[in-house]
């Protein structure tokens, strides 16, 4: 519906506006990191701001900070930089490309998680409370995705369909019946495979306050844990499912301490294995069993071959413009146009499936390394930081163990500006913040 769109995106422009006019850039950064989960129901056609209106409040905002230095000391981290080499050979590529206008464009907005990392290095560096205020605001948002997520459990209606924003032939898939005889679940975030992505960040934060707070507030942290990880596996997205394995094995085998809660994983995965080594005891788990398998074609594993079948093509794309790739987002176009063939159907960059082939398509091997190597230097930054806060240290060893199972995740879907992908740049800036800013406190 444009004119709920249209209401919202005037909405964020006064809000944002009336900031900037009142210099409170803290809480213009807060009441940013809050609206990103509502990408989907702020698409608006009719105002002068086409196109998504998060993102321009997100680049305003950080063009108002870059002209208001004297109101933050901004630390100087080359670890994130590597990002901005990833976007400078992005425009080359893009220039390089049959439609360097769009290309370029796109390059352009890829900019935006190398802005949320500095979103969340500015207010958790430059504020005391700037750490807690980061993480509980992106919770605080996360119930109200959480809230319409349960809502659409119940009814098996989806909200973004039911306020006119989702367009009609997604709805089948969107409703499509997976896990459980239900929906799949969406929410504000449009796509289930994003839904799920975004949930398993969130799981991590309620992870990390659960582990960090005091025993009265345990509890609410627990259940909000568990009510979580329901409903992002009633998103029916199979990925998910290796997702959080993964971060259960690295996050409660390697680093957590806690002996009771080491045996308590360790039944919980004895059950996993079980439960999934009996694949004919429900239909949830022949469902599972069939999708995997690859001897012969059935229409439940059709998707699974036919991503294996896309990510080949577009490897073998890759390989007609080795060095510079199609140019950013060319092959969405191309996707578009049917030059993909396999007779896929394409709603949006979701269904490119495979987040590093969709790269190397896009910006070719170059472009590739210069990604992968802002992801192994934050990682590896990650890994040799060390300290001695009993808090940031939690923190650090959630990050540890998200990282990888996110990013193996993305084999399966396109990540590079989704939701959960800011979302989980948030945490990462948020984390470099609080621990140079206790760095220089030891030091002084």
């Amino acid at each position: 519906m444009a004119m709920i769109a249209d209401l919202l995106s005037w909405i964020i422009i006064i809000i944002v506006f009336i900031m900037l006019l009142s210099n409170r850039y803290y809480e213009l950064i807060l009441f940013v990191i809050f609206i990103i989960p509502f990408f989907s129901i702020t698409e608006t056609k009719e105002i002068f701001l086409r196109g998504n209106v998060v993102r321009p409040a997100i680049l305003l905002t950080i063009i108002s900070l870059f002209f208001n230095k004297n109101h933050f000391i901004i630390p100087h981290l080359g670890v994130i930089n590597t990002y901005i080499y990833f976007i400078i050979f992005s425009i080359i590529s893009g220039l390089l490309s049959l439609y360097p206008l769009e290309a370029v464009y796109r390059a352009i907005t890829w900019v935006v998680p190398y802005l949320c990392i500095i979103f969340s290095i500015v207010i958790s560096y430059n504020f005391e409370d700037g750490f807690d205020r980061i993480n509980k605001t992106i919770i605080l948002s996360s119930l109200i995705v959480l809230l319409f997520a349960i809502q659409e459990i119940i009814t098996q209606t989806h909200i973004l369909y039911d306020l006119g924003f989702t367009r009609s032939y997604s709805v089948s898939y969107i409703l499509e019946k997976r896990f459980f005889s239900l929906g799949r679940v969406s929410s504000f975030i449009g796509q289930p495979v994003y839904t799920a992505f975004y949930f398993l960040v969130i799981l991590t934060l309620a992870l990390f306050y659960y582990r960090s707070s005091s025993r009265n507030r345990k509890i609410y942290y627990l259940i909000f844990s568990i009510i979580i990880f329901i409903t992002s596996i009633l998103t029916g997205t199979r990925a998910i499912l290796i997702s959080h394995f993964t971060f259960i094995i690295l996050y409660f085998v390697l680093f957590n301490r806690y002996y009771k809660l080491k045996i308590i994983l360790g039944l919980v995965l004895v059950g996993i294995i079980l439960y999934l080594s009996l694949p004919k005891i429900s239909n949830e788990l022949f469902y599972l069993n069939e999708s995997f398998t690859m001897s012969t074609y059935t229409e439940k594993n059709a998707n699974f071959i036919q991503r294996i079948e896309l990510s080949n093509r577009l490897i073998n794309l890759a390989g007609q413009n080795i060095l510079f790739g199609f140019g950013p987002g060319i092959i969405q176009k191309m996707a578009f146009g049917d030059y993909l063939s396999y007779n896929f159907q394409f709603e949006g960059l979701a269904g490119l499936e495979n987040h590093f082939a969709v790269i190397l398509a896009d910006t070719g091997l170059i472009g590739f390394i210069f990604y992968m190597f802002f992801i192994f230097k934050n990682f590896r930054f990650i890994i040799i930081s060390k300290s001695k806060i009993n808090k940031l240290m939690y923190y650090r060893e959630i990050l540890l163990a998200l990282l990888p199972a996110f990013f193996i995740g993305s084999f399966t879907v396109y990540n590079l500006s989704s939701v959960p992908m800011l979302i989980l740049l948030l945490m990462v800036g948020n984390y470099y913040g609080k621990f140079y800013r206790e760095l220089e406190k030891n030091n002084e």
